[in-house]
């Protein structure tokens, strides 16, 4: 017998509220938490969940690596930003900083 994996779900009701932490020149650092949707508060993921992953999908003028952030903060996740020039990097992360709604 053949034994698949189960197929990755969405987390419903949550929100990844991302905060623009550093810029510097080319390079810039995003900080992300999963918020519950209705109390806007970090959920616990560890706690909530059996496994995890972020990810993030980036055009070819840009380089981003993700690094979970394991202690116990508000935070669960830092984006680093690597782009070509100054302008596109800014213009990425305004879009990700965006205020919550």
């Amino acid at each position: 017998m053949v034994e698949l994996p189960d197929v990755p779900t969405p987390i419903t009701g949550a929100l990844l509220y991302c905060f623009k932490d550093k810029m510097d020149g080319a390079k810039a650092t995003v900080l992300g938490a999963v918020e519950e949707k209705s109390t806007k508060k970090p959920i616990s993921l560890a706690g909530t969940y059996v496994s995890h992953k972020f990810d993030a999908a980036a055009p070819s003028a840009l380089k981003v690596t993700v690094k979970e952030l394991l202690i116990a903060s508000y935070w669960h996740v830092e984006y680093t930003i690597t782009g070509t020039s100054d302008e596109i990097v800014t213009a990425v992360v305004s879009t990700a900083s965006s205020p919550r709604q």
